[in-house]
């Protein structure tokens, strides 16, 4: 039931999803009441299947369009002499690690990111996700009102934990150009100027608060999205709250 490899519709399903900005913006209405309530009963889902440390949950959305015959796929790369996550369209299927992130359509899952990342790779590969739960998962994603926008994730990376010691967080930036999306790990940031896309769960949740108090969240697993329509601007500091220029571009 959850697909390891993509449909001939892949492309279709993929640009047909919404900006980030705009997944937010559905997500983030009824002053976040749907939202709070879809993230507790996925904690609870996952805590009553003992999943919470394999899967987490993902905000839907595109950086930019694939044209048929491609996937999305994510790689440790060096950028620029930084660490990256690097997520970009790649048209050979033969080596591009496994599914992290799935929509859901008429019950059934179709993976729209894949990951070269080791911790991901172990995690997806380690153990079945029971049939209950996926049924279960589906079923809360179609009665809820922005369960379109939120889907299945693995969101746990060993990029992550190389940097845990130094309390960085994931930012994702956007080149359009390229159509490549960057994630960096960054030290210091004004969280106001980014999105929340991607949400994972510990053993002991407070499963009365919202995902953004961090209250059951894990902080290095929370990433970030920002983009411009004109791409990724070289200079953050100020507006974008990152402590140091940024040589991306």
């Amino acid at each position: 039931m959850l697909r390891r490899n993509a449909t001939k519709d892949y492309s279709m399903i993929y640009n047909t999803l919404p900006s980030v900005e705009e997944a937010d913006s559905e997500v983030s209405r009824n002053d976040f009441k749907d939202k709070a309530h879809f993230l507790k009963e996925v904690s609870r889902l996952l805590r009553k299947h003992n999943l919470q440390q394999k899967l987490g949950i993902a905000l839907l959305h595109k950086h930019c369009k694939v044209r048929e015959g491609e996937r999305m796929v994510e790689s440790p790369e060096i950028v620029n002499g930084e660490k990256a996550l690097v997520t970009k369209p790649i048209r050979s299927v033969s080596n591009i690690g496994v599914p992290t992130v799935w929509s859901i359509e008429d019950g059934q899952y179709h993976p729209l990111e894949y990951t070269t990342d080791t911790l991901a790779c172990d995690l997806f590969n380690e153990s079945e996700i029971p049939i209950e739960f996926l049924s279960d998962f589906a079923a809360l994603s179609d009665s809820s009102p922005i369960g379109r926008y939120l889907g299945l994730a693995v969101v746990e990376r060993a990029f992550y934990n190389d940097n845990e010691k130094q309390q960085q967080i994931p930012l994702e930036y956007s080149n359009f150009k390229n159509r490549h999306n960057v994630v960096f790990l960054k030290r210091q940031c004004d969280l106001r100027n980014t999105i929340q896309t991607a949400w994972s769960f510990k053993e002991d949740n407070d499963v009365t608060l919202e995902c953004e108090s961090k209250s059951y969240c894990i902080a290095r697993c929370q990433r970030q999205c920002w983009s411009e329509p004109d791409g990724h601007r070289r200079e953050h500091v100020g507006r974008h709250g990152v402590s140091y220029e940024h040589k991306y571009t």
